[in-house]
């Protein structure tokens, strides 16, 4: 079974990914991971898209196409993977759906965590990241057991700058912009559902799980 989970920043779909993969035993991957991999392996595509991450700039479509490819062909796509934030911009999940299709595979299942606006710039602005791990807290959802210290491997947590206000409204303007296509286009193929990204950490699990449950009583 393959599922994409999508969501603002904020939205908590990196700690859901987590909890499905944890439970249901899904291999999460998400397009960071990707670049990462062919950065690693030193590959002619790892080095033109470092070239772009170090700009803080998204890589061109063409060359995510690659990457999805590369992942697509050593992939069993047999077992439970959890695709995370693979869909950013309108066009892409046509070419997914081909790829899939090229390797006799499909989406399954599409999850879109939600959130206002004014939810996302109040997370965010109370959240916390680690330098060295990349653990991401927040002081009401997902506190650290000591304050200002990673839980994981005790370094010291600082404030992204990406995560003042101003930042948050231009990230969210961009997300709206971009998503409503994409939502869209799952919607039209039956494979969307919406949660609500607004609550506790264990009631949007709870939602998501209800979810989970239904499309595998469908299978």
């Amino acid at each position: 079974m393959i599922i994409i989970i999508l969501g603002p920043s904020g939205s908590g779909k990196d700690t859901q990914a987590d909890l499905i993969s944890r439970k249901y035993g899904f291999s999460v991957c998400g397009t960071g991971d990707l670049f990462r991999h062919e950065i690693e392996k030193g590959t002619k595509l790892g080095k033109i898209a470092e070239g772009y991450i170090k700009k803080g700039i998204w890589v061109p479509i063409r060359y995510w196409e690659q990457v999805v490819k590369n992942w697509i062909s050593r992939t069993d796509l047999s077992k439970n993977h959890l695709l995370v934030g693979f869909i950013r911009i309108d066009g892409q999940q046509q070419i997914l759906d081909k790829l899939l299709a090229n390797a006799k595979s499909r989406v399954d299942l599409v999850i879109h965590v939600t959130l206002s606006d004014q939810e996302a710039i109040k997370r965010l602005s109370c959240r916390w990241f680690c330098k060295t791990c990349g653990e991401t807290y927040d002081d009401v959802h997902k506190p650290p057991k000591v304050k200002g210290i990673c839980d994981k491997d005790g370094s010291k947590l600082i404030k992204r700058e990406d995560d003042k206000p101003q930042s948050i409204r231009h990230r969210m303007s961009d997300y709206n912009k971009n998503i409503h296509p994409i939502i869209s286009y799952y919607r039209e193929h039956g494979v969307l559902e919406e949660v609500d990204g607004a609550p506790s950490i264990p009631k949007v699990f709870k939602a998501i799980s209800k979810i989970l449950t239904k499309n595998n009583e469908k299978a």
